[in-house]
């Protein structure tokens, strides 16, 4: 963008369809940053939660009630390669409901299995090219099995009452 910006002749790159893509919104550079930003100003991690609670229930339903503790303490704390796009493929490895309408409304800890039980599992996932960590496949694994051992569960929406007040 800078060098589109000098507005010098150059030949075309790569960025070229980006460029003309910015250049047709009003309102210059959008900068937006990682999700894995964390500094004394901002911490994108409460961004990564508020769009894993989002994913999911675009996944199960807007009637999603109650989700694991373990699966937003994993996420916040875990990075993802491709940022949104990597978190939603982190999302579909979660198993549709049954057709139990009772478990319609709950995400439980048993619902979740995902290839992190040891790092031959994870190498041999799709879920390798997703998530990362600096320390090798080792910590993410060691971070599942801490995140995992949480068994809560958090409302991530209000209870559906059965009748109204009639006032």
């Amino acid at each position: 963008m800078a060098a589109a910006k000098g507005m010098q002749s150059a030949t075309a790159t790569a960025d070229g369809k980006l460029i003309d893509l910015v250049s047709r919104i009003n309102g210059g550079e959008l900068d937006i940053p990682p999700l894995d930003l964390v500094t004394s100003e901002r911490d994108r991690r409460a961004d990564k939660v508020c769009l894993t609670i989002s994913l999911l229930k675009s996944r199960f339903g807007a009637g999603l009630e109650l989700i694991p503790v373990s699966l937003l303490r994993f996420v916040a704390n875990t990075k993802f390669r491709y940022g949104v796009r990597s978190l939603a493929h982190f999302i579909d490895l979660i198993q549709p409901f049954t057709s139990d309408a009772q478990s319609t409304k709950q995400l439980l800890p048993g619902q979740l299995h995902f290839p992190m039980n040891n790092i031959s599992a994870l190498r041999n996932s799709s879920l390798a090219y997703h998530i990362f960590s600096e320390d090798g496949a080792a910590a993410i694994v060691d971070h599942w099995k801490e995140a995992s051992s949480d068994k809560a569960i958090v409302r991530i929406q209000e209870k559906a009452d059965e009748e109204e007040a009639p006032f």
